[in-house]
């Protein structure tokens, strides 16, 4: 369960960011975001589908699994 979370923790971000308003490097001690040629990613992974709504922000989906080093 302690993993799970560590996991989760490293992939929220405070706040309601859409890809559209995602800058073009930022990065945190876990997770690493860029934007290039208009495609977003994370920790290397592609976003595949932007901006779905949910009840507390937005949820960005990608096509990879991120796992805490």
């Amino acid at each position: 369960m302690k993993n799970l979370k560590i996991s989760l923790a490293m992939l929220t971000i405070v706040g309601m960011v859409a890809c559209a308003e995602a800058p073009a490097e930022t990065a945190t001690a876990d997770t690493a975001t860029g934007v290039k040629e208009g495609k977003v990613t994370v920790n290397g992974a592609n976003v595949t589908t932007a901006d779905l709504g949910a009840g507390n922000g937005v949820v960005q989906v990608i096509d990879a699994v991120i796992l805490p080093k």
